[in-house]
């Protein structure tokens, strides 16, 4: 049998050895080569999209508060899609320009003295809806706006939300007001409550969190804070 890269058409060979070639610089590496591009593991988005699918067998919308570039965004449509829970609506909150001068503050005070300022500056709202369009994802509304000061008693009622703003000012804030408009059955996760890290904010803001509502803190796979309002009974 001739070996296939011989029988491989010149113009197939040619984009071959161009991808080989860029593939020794950081851009072409990115556009060729298979890469994970998730900050969660596969346990804890299989966790995300499992306490989703729980969550959407009750009414109510999908609310996502910090979507960065939204990867995970597309994940949990996908994966909702998939499943038969698909076009529900889904709310994606974020400043699209990374944390305010307050959240930043908020942090320094508690002696979380990070390099807050560069991350997630480089995206805007028009990239995250490119990216929504690109996956052929019609039903997520991107807000921008500020985790902190947002207004949730605009939201619709909440099935399932997914909270992922990092530091304390933020991360309290999305809770509190995600909680007041979660339906009974619904789940709200918070990411990022691990001891430890340069997000600690995040898991102090669910602990007290969790002990202003009465709730014991329930935290999955050392990372996702998980909040559950009981449904109503049979009996109402």
């Amino acid at each position: 049998m001739r070996d296939a890269a011989r029988v491989r058409p010149l113009a197939s060979r040619a984009r071959l050895w161009r991808a080989e070639v860029l593939n020794h610089t950081r851009i072409g590496r990115r556009a060729n080569l298979a890469s994970y591009c998730y900050s969660h593991t596969p346990p804890q988005l299989a966790i995300i999209c499992s306490l989703a699918e729980t969550a959407t067998a009750h009414g109510g919308a999908i609310v996502e508060v910090g979507v960065a570039g939204g990867m995970t965004t597309v994940f949990l449509n996908k994966h909702l899609e998939a499943c038969g829970r698909g076009g529900r609506q889904y709310l994606a909150l974020d400043t699209f320009s990374g944390f305010t001068q307050e959240d930043i503050a908020g942090e320094a005070r508690a002696g979380r003295n990070h390099d807050y300022q560069s991350w997630f500056t480089i995206n805007s709202v028009r990239m995250f809806q490119r990216s929504m369009r690109q996956n052929g994802i019609d039903n997520v509304v991107a807000i921008e706006t500020d985790a902190a000061t947002f207004d949730y008693g605009s939201l619709p009622p909440i099935a399932f939300g997914l909270i992922d703003v990092d530091l304390e000012r933020p991360v309290a804030a999305a809770l509190s007001g995600c909680w007041s408009r979660l339906v009974p059955g619904g789940i709200l996760v918070v990411d990022d409550c691990r001891p430890g890290t340069i997000w600690e904010g995040a898991l102090v803001a669910y602990e007290k969190g969790c002990a202003n509502l009465g709730l014991a803190p329930e935290v999955l796979d050392d990372r996702l804070g998980v909040l559950r309002r009981p449904p109503v009974s049979p009996a109402g």
